[in-house]
């Protein structure tokens, strides 16, 4: 069929996987257009019988562009905004410019091994491991979700690369004694955010997605949903959380801090500003607090298995899935309860890497 929308002529035709298309042509008139049509049906043909390979990048996509298309279909997500600085920063030069349909497992070899020599600007240091696999993570996102969409015909790319080793730390909790300096000293938006984390131990990407729909305070609870283990889960507000949520009651999600993922900084900053020393040892993140919550929890008398299902979710076939799930919300509350911080002045002893195991 030939359509004309403006000055330009359009082709539509069955390609050589059985989807429709349409294509802009660069004819001038109906006669030319029809026999751009004619070709392209009898290459179509020739490549359903077998004799003529498919053309892996119908499109003409380079992995620049490509991005670019991923980009903006995740636009409305969660995890969009980040994607875009991380992926716009990285995905450039003679790498972004090669036709998707000619990169190969060697290509995005050669391109990790540079990024991972070249020094971060944020930073100034190379970047670790983790970033280079977070960055091959991403980048094979963008190509399955170019296979899924028939943009690239074949295989993925990056499948053929390997992750780089990553030595796992031991997890090393910040002190009891900062959670209340850290309070004391934060702005009422990242109050809610550091009290979302130290009472009742939720993931900065939990916090940044949590909606006032899934906080019951005449129950006091926090339903979580969502999470990095795929497994929902209930949370009791804590009684010195409650207060910090009722104050920031409104709008549709919880928190609403423009530089949440920016949380690592804020968290040092908070340090500095309270007086805390912390030792070149020390990762003192914000997913440190993490850790801090649940060890603190356990120390004060909760049940070890129960601040795992609270934190974690339940293992499936699982006491927890089979015992906790029907306990009444009044026994998760009594249990955090138990859950304090301690005292202490601004200014806390130094904390060194080996008072941390």
């Amino acid at each position: 069929m030939i359509l004309k929308r403006g000055d330009v002529f359009y082709v539509d035709f069955i390609d050589g996987r059985g989807k429709r298309q349409r294509k802009a042509t660069t004819a001038t008139t109906k006669a030319q257009a029809k026999r751009l049509e004619d070709e392209l049906k009898v290459r179509a043909e020739r490549q359903r019988l077998g004799l003529e390979a498919h053309d892996r990048n119908p499109e003409k996509h380079t992995v620049g562009s490509l991005v670019a298309w991923h980009l903006d279909n995740l636009a409305s997500t969660a995890n969009g905004a980040r994607l875009r600085l991380t992926l716009e920063a990285h995905i450039v030069g003679d790498f972004a410019e090669m036709q998707i349909d000619r990169v190969d497992d060697g290509d995005v070899k050669a391109f990790l091994d540079t990024f991972s020599r070249t020094p971060l600007r944020a930073t100034g240091k190379a970047p670790s491991s983790s970033s280079v696999n977070r960055l091959r993570a991403y980048l094979s996102g963008v190509f399955s979700a170019a296979k899924a969409s028939k943009l690239l015909i074949g295989e993925n790319p990056v499948k053929g690369t390997k992750q780089r080793k990553v030595e796992t730390p031991a997890p090393r909790a910040l002190p009891a004694e900062v959670v209340l300096p850290l309070l004391a000293h934060a702005t009422p938006s990242w109050r809610v955010v550091i009290g979302l984390a130290v009472y009742a131990g939720l993931r900065r990407s939990e916090i940044a997605r949590l909606k006032w729909s899934s906080v019951d305070l005449v129950v006091g609870v926090i339903y979580v949903s969502g999470t990095k283990a795929k497994k929902a889960r209930v949370v009791p507000i804590h009684d010195q959380l409650m207060p910090l949520l009722v104050a920031a009651k409104g709008g549709d999600v919880v928190v609403e801090v423009a530089n949440i993922h920016n949380s690592a900084r804020e968290v040092r900053r908070l340090l500095a500003a309270a007086g805390v020393v912390v030792d070149d040892g020390v990762d003192a993140c914000f997913h440190s607090l993490r850790h801090t919550w649940s060890s603190q929890w356990v120390a004060c008398g909760a049940p070890s298995d129960l601040v795992e299902w609270v934190g974690w979710g339940p293992r499936a076939g699982s006491v927890m899935q089979t015992d906790y799930l029907k306990q009444p919300i009044a026994r998760l509350r009594a249990e955090m309860a138990k859950l304090s911080w301690p005292t202490s002045s601004t200014n806390v002893a130094a904390m060194a890497a080996g008072d941390l195991a």
